[in-house]
């Protein structure tokens, strides 16, 4: 209905990924940071998640009573979909909760194990061989629930679906350290890195002497002095 004319792909493209890094790189660069105290983010998270939930499930009720389905699009559009402002802002919530914890000095560890494996999540999760084999018809299965069971069913299941990726790429790091992978990654990098400046600098020493020839030459000496 929306149609997708910067190619979004739903928050599943390669542009999206790079305003979300866009994104993380200004507040890192910038040190943006709400003044507010922790409770108050965790706070405006719940608020957003509560609103978010409602106006979905209430938009898809209505939609179910008179079958009007634009209406069910609008919802999982605004209310749903990772490209949603109210997605990205709850998303911006639960990071600054995280960023404002006063953590032990165990919970680094954890936490840069699971943020290690983020990533991976996002992508496994929905690869074809896993979506269309398992995670299909979830919404249907939720769907069928009613809103007291939606209410546990929702996040229990993006619970199971987080750490059931994140086991999935606990083992794939664990392979690719026992292959060594990573060092063999790590010089190809390197060697990529040192052959493009190699052509970079040929190519700026190029341009520089061709620009030197190609500008008049000044008739004044050095020891000339201007009028």
């Amino acid at each position: 209905f929306f149609g997708d004319p910067f190619r979004l792909g739903g928050g599943y493209s390669v542009i999206w990924l790079s305003i979300m890094y866009y994104i993380g790189a200004g507040i890192g660069r910038f040190q943006i940071e709400p003044r507010l105290s922790r409770s108050k983010v965790i706070l405006i998270a719940l608020s957003i998640w509560l609103s978010n939930s409602f106006l979905l499930l209430s938009m898809k009720y209505i939609s179910s009573l008179t079958n009007i389905s634009i209406l069910n699009a609008i919802a999982e559009y605004l209310f749903q979909c990772y490209v949603s402002p109210a997605v990205l802002f709850l998303a911006l919530s639960i990071f600054y909760i995280f960023v404002k914890w006063d953590m032990r000095p165990s919970s680094p560890k954890l936490l840069m194990a699971c943020s290690a494996s983020a990533f991976s999540v996002y992508l496994i999760h929905h690869h074809p061989l896993i979506w269309n084999r398992h995670f299909r018809d979830i919404s249907q299965f939720i769907g069928d629930r009613s809103w007291i069971e939606m209410i546990f069913y929702i996040p229990g299941i993006a619970a199971a679906i987080f750490i059931a990726c994140l086991i999935i790429d606990i083992i794939r790091a664990k392979v690719f350290h026992i292959l060594k992978i990573p060092a063999l990654l790590l010089k190809v990098e390197t060697s990529a890195n040192q052959t493009l400046d190699k052509i970079y600098n040929k190519c700026y020493q190029k341009f520089n002497v061709s620009t030197e020839e190609t500008l008049p030459k000044s008739n004044i000496s050095d020891n000339d002095t201007p009028l």
